[in-house]
């Protein structure tokens, strides 16, 4: 799947003209869908090795802490939240994850829900229904976005899509794409990082 086709088909809803300027500009700076996911020199060595997950990406479903790591680079880490990059404001010890698939495109793709229970708080579960199971991999995206726009000026935004996985140590691991484009004065500034980040496998709350 390349990655222009795997973004411009999940481009189903209405947009504004800021947002399709933005999200054309990101595909023209290459932002591609990173599935299935697949160790690159900044993947650390001392994380286990990257397992695929089921046809479904149900596998995924399990407890994990909240409190992991974000390589800076194969050699450093520095702590990140798992709430945080779900955009989740709750202090919260773990996060139970769990998938449900909804339909499967024409692509053999599964469109998915997925379910994120904080403290095993099932009144406070969040969905995320921008999910895909893709080539083995959990891909969800805009978990955040942002758009701007000023008459004369320019138009930008920023995006947020997750791909996850689990390593063979029952660890949760995801690769992070952060995108940023904005367009000023007719000149586009485009920026991309793409971290991996790894949460360790917990007993439930309730248990």
């Amino acid at each position: 799947m390349s990655g222009k086709r795997g973004i411009a088909r999940r481009r189903r809803c209405a947009a504004s003209p800021v947002r399709l300027a933005v999200v054309g500009l990101a595909l023209a700076g290459c932002v591609g869908v990173r599935a299935p996911l697949i160790q690159d020199a900044g993947y650390p060595g001392t994380w286990g090795a990257i397992a695929p997950l089921d046809a479904e990406c149900r596998t995924i479903g399990a407890t994990y802490s909240n409190a992991g790591e974000l390589a800076v680079t194969a050699s450093e880490t520095r702590p990140v939240l798992l709430t945080a990059l779900l955009e989740m404001d709750r202090p919260t010890i773990s996060l139970t994850l769990r998938v449900e698939p909804r339909r499967v495109d024409a692509h053999g793709d599964s469109f998915v829900t997925l379910f994120v229970t904080p403290d095993g708080d099932a009144a406070a579960v969040r969905e995320f229904k921008g999910c895909f199971c893709v080539k083995r991999a959990l891909a969800c995206t805009q978990v955040r976005e942002s758009y701007w726009s000023v008459p004369n000026l320019g138009v930008g935004g920023s995006q947020r899509n997750l791909y996850l996985s689990v390593s063979r140590d029952g660890a949760l691991v995801a690769k992070l794409q952060n995108y940023h484009v904005d367009v000023v004065l007719g000149v586009p500034l485009f920026r991309n990082s793409e971290p991996w980040v790894r949460f360790a496998a917990v007993r439930p709350a309730n248990e």
